[in-house]
C-alpha cells in the first residue's frame, strides 16, 4: 500500500484485529495463514522489484512494515495456542524472509504488548529486534517521518484512500475480526 519517502514499499498489517484464537480452534485456518504470509513475502518481493524500477539510481531490497495493534486483546492473543501460532509466523518470517524488513513500526500497542514482546523478541534475530520501533499511540508523526502524508493510509492519519474512497484501505490492508462461530 504505497511507498516510504526513499521508494521502499511499505506493508501494513492489522495484527490486533487478527482472531488467532479463533483460528487456533481450526488447525486449516493457521495453515492457510502461513500460508497467506508467505505469499505475501513473495509479493513483496514482486512490489521491490517494482520499486526499484521507478528508482533505478536507488534499488529498492527492503520493506517498511506497519504493525497496528490496535484491538490486541489477552483473551484472543495471550493465550497457548496464540503463542504458538505467533512463534511459527516469526519463525517462518525469520528463517525464510531475513532481512525483508527494513524498519518495523508497531503502532497503537496496549500495556499488555509489554508482556507479549519480553516473550517474544527471544524468537527474532538480534539484527532484526534492532530495525523495531513500538509505540504506545496512533504514532502519525513517526509514520509521517517516513511516509508522505499523500501515501499514509487516511485510518492513519494521512490522505491516502483506496480505489473506493475506503479510509480504512480494506483493498489492501486486510482488516481482520473475528472468526465466526458457524465456521468453527
Amino acid at each position: 500500500c504505497g511507498y516510504d519517502k526513499e521508494g521502499s514499499p511499505v506493508f501494513y498489517d492489522r495484527l490486533g484485529q487478527l482472531d488467532i484464537s479463533g483460528m487456533a480452534r481450526r488447525k486449516p485456518e493457521v495453515e492457510e495463514y502461513l500460508r497467506f504470509m508467505a505469499q505475501r513475502a513473495e509479493k513483496a518481493q514482486t512490489a521491490l522489484a517494482k520499486a526499484s524500477d521507478l528508482t533505478p539510481t536507488r534499488p529498492q531490497y527492503q520493506i517498511l512494515l506497519v504493525e497496528d495493534l490496535t484491538g490486541l486483546c489477552y483473551s484472543r492473543h495471550f493465550n497457548r495456542q496464540g503463542f504458538k501460532i505467533m512463534k511459527q509466523m516469526l519463525y517462518q518470517d525469520d528463517h525464510y524472509y531475513p532481512e525483508h524488513a527494513k524498519k518495523i513500526i508497531v503502532i497503537n500497542a496496549p500495556k499488555a504488548f509489554d508482556i507479549f514482546w519480553s516473550v517474544f523478541k527471544h524468537f527474532l534475530d538480534p539484527g532484526t529486534r534492532m530495525k523495531i520501533e513500538i509505540y504506545s499511540g496512533p504514532a502519525k508523526e513517526v509514520l509521517l517521518r517516513h511516509i508522505s502524508k499523500e501515501q499514509l493510509p487516511m485510518f492513519l492519519g494521512g490522505e491516502f484512500t483506496d480505489e473506493n474512497d475506503d479510509p480504512e484501505c480494506a483493498i489492501y490492508i486486510c482488516p481482520g475480526g473475528l472468526i465466526p462461530s458457524h465456521f468453527e
